[in-house]
């Protein structure tokens, strides 16, 4: 018999605190309890023989999140991994707040509202995972200057798409290779000036 087909639900511990329940579960094999709080706290799981304890233990865990210094950070990454002779330009950039475990790990939550401010939401798991991700701490400038860089790949990819368009591409696609300033490529058709 494998440990988890041993294992039963026997009750449900409540945190009255945000009225969440967890099941508490026994292991019929070791006699073992734990009680898994789940996707939304991490998969943390508190185990041991003595349930008075391990509904502490998690007690403790859940009052500690619940009255954390949650800092709003943000998660800036840039994804490189595209095939060959296919380029993209792809930043990606959200909003999530931290707060640090007594352990030095660190707890996630989702970002919620349309303030500037916002607060914290349902846990999650932990961001910055890339290997180009920067985790920032959030000011409203730092937010707006990436909705500039937003801004400005969005202008280049349709300036890309009407260079592409042009009727003189193939010359214009020939005149790259003896400029070292590319700039001149993205360049609009010229206008005539009127004098």
């Amino acid at each position: 018999m494998s440990r988890r087909a041993g294992r039963k639900k026997i009750a449900v511990f409540r945190f009255n605190d945000t009225a969440e329940e967890f099941p508490i579960y026994l292991d019929m094999v070791s006699g073992e309890f734990s009680i898994d709080l789940g996707i939304d706290h991490n998969l943390e799981i508190f185990k041991g023989q003595d349930l008075k304890l391990v509904k502490n233990e998690a007690y403790r865990y859940l009052e500690a999140i619940r009255k954390a210094d949650w800092k709003p950070v943000i998660v800036v990454g840039y994804e490189d991994g595209t095939p060959a002779r296919e380029h993209r330009i792809f930043i990606r950039y959200d909003r999530f707040f931290v707060a640090d475990k007594s352990d030095g790990s660190r707890v996630w939550k989702q970002y919620v509202g349309g303030t500037e401010d916002g607060f914290p939401g349902q846990n999650t798991f932990e961001r910055g995972d890339g290997k180009l991700d920067r985790i920032l701490p959030y000011t409203p400038e730092a937010w707006r200057g990436l909705e500039k860089i937003s801004d400005m790949v969005d202008a280049l990819n349709d300036r890309i798409r009407v260079f592409i368009g042009r009727a003189d591409l193939e010359k214009r696609l020939l005149e790259i290779e003896s400029k070292v300033d590319l700039g001149f490529f993205l360049e609009g058709p010229k206008k005539e000036v009127s004098r």
